[in-house]
């Protein structure tokens, strides 16, 4: 039986509270596939980052849902790198990280962490699938097609790992918003998004952009408190279909969950006339526990 040390690390946190936990694992150059997935079954958290040594980049890293390998996770990433800022490892403003997606680049800026995504891509869901039913759909989230931001449509977006954008109309309809069945997991799947996410922009808090939710049971997710990722998408939704023509966004999540677990994530905006070219996530984070662990 062999032993690995992980980090619990709360990211997007807001105020210095709540937050999104991933477990970081440093110096994973010689875990097999297979550890890593039974580490990440066993870490507790919904992502967990294996860090280890690169030639392309500052460091590589996978990562991992309780169920299986996914290309890219922004929550875990900057768990990693305030990690690393934090341990001394990492002491410049910029850095890059080598994953199954490719290389991206990360910077540190007034004591958060901003990764780069890939500039998001949208579809309608019946491109993908054409037995796509909305309706059924929305019927699976406890929702109706009265409860959509009209004429907003859900939509698919893209900058790594795709997903089912939601626009609701109000914040009641957010919070009422659960998974009743089957429904989200199957078209999940036959769509090959990671989940969906839902989003008004009644928000919480004075100043913030829009309020969100993540549900993705096809990973093993019932909802998660931050998702830098679905961030992203969302900013550039909010830039390209809400003519919302602003540089940065600050998306709040987590506050509907029980308990609640407040999280805000920041999106930067990089345009070359009017077209989104680049695509920022990042926020603070906080390292809430390191322990020893059996696998």
């Amino acid at each position: 039986m062999a032993q690995t040390t992980l980090h619990r690390v709360h990211a997007f946190t807001d105020r210095n509270e709540g937050g999104n936990p991933a477990t970081v694992i440093l110096d994973a150059d010689q875990l097999s596939s297979e550890a890593k997935q039974e580490i990440a079954h066993k870490s507790g958290t919904f992502r967990t980052a294996f860090v280890s040594q690169s030639t392309v980049a500052t460091v590589k890293i996978e990562f991992f849902t309780p169920q299986a390998q996914i290309a890219h996770s922004s929550h875990a990433t900057l768990a990693v790198f305030s990690l690393l800022r934090e341990q001394g490892k990492w002491q410049s403003s910029e850095a890059t990280k080598e994953t199954i997606d490719g290389i991206r680049k990360v910077y540190f800026e007034n004591d958060q962490v901003f990764i780069e995504q890939k500039s998001p891509v949208f579809h309608a869901p019946l491109d993908i699938w054409q037995a796509y039913d909305e309706q059924t759909l929305l019927e699976g989230l406890n929702l109706s097609s009265r409860d959509l931001l009209t004429p907003l449509q859900p939509v698919i977006g893209d900058t790594g790992n795709p997903l089912l954008l939601i626009p609701l109309k109000n914040a009641a309809v957010l919070k009422k918003a659960r998974i009743v069945d089957e429904t989200l997991k199957h078209y999940s799947e036959y769509l090959d998004v990671v989940g969906c996410y839902l989003f008004s922009l009644d928000v919480k808090q004075q100043g913030h952009d829009a309020s969100a939710r993540l549900f993705a049971p096809r990973f093993g997710i019932k909802e998660e408190s931050a998702t830098g990722v679905a961030a992203g998408v969302l900013g550039g939704f909010l830039y390209e279909f809400i003519n919302m023509k602003k540089s940065q966004f600050s998306i709040e999540q987590g506050h509907y969950l029980q308990p609640p677990s407040p999280s805000l994530l920041q999106v930067k905006i990089e345009t070359v006339q009017q077209e989104i070219a680049h695509v920022y996530v990042g926020g603070y984070a906080q390292l809430d526990t390191s322990k020893i662990i059996n696998y």
